[in-house]
């Protein structure tokens, strides 16, 4: 249309071929995108070995080192195993005190009530 109409060309104050030549230049940064996006991907998809792969390193060397702890020669080893076992969040459960359950009851109890503590 804008080629078409010398008043649609002055309204919308661009020829049609410098139009034509943006459009294709939309075109070929579309490619870019759609290229870049598919490094971005291979990049998080290679991240997300090497995390992989240190992750069950440390899985081993933390299961060889409560093997080894079971010997005197080995007691070294013994703060490090403690920190691992301390900061593993999908082993075992935490003990639940008397005071976590007060709170949560009290907390419930208010909820319930209509106010809250």
């Amino acid at each position: 249309m804008v080629g078409a109409s010398e008043v649609v060309n002055t309204a919308v104050g661009r020829s049609a071929g410098d139009l034509r030549q943006e459009n294709d230049e939309a075109g070929h940064w579309t490619a870019v995108e759609d290229e870049l996006r598919s490094m971005l991907k291979g990049v998080v998809a290679a991240n997300l070995l090497r995390r992989h792969r240190v992750g069950l390193a440390s899985l081993q060397a933390y299961n060889i080192s409560r093997q080894l702890l079971r010997q005197k020669e080995h007691a070294d080893l013994l703060p490090h195993v403690d920190r691992l076992r301390r900061l593993n969040r999908f082993g075992r459960k935490r003990k639940v005190t008397a005071a976590t359950v007060t709170r949560t009851c009290t907390t419930v109890v208010s909820t319930r009530s209509g106010t809250s503590v």
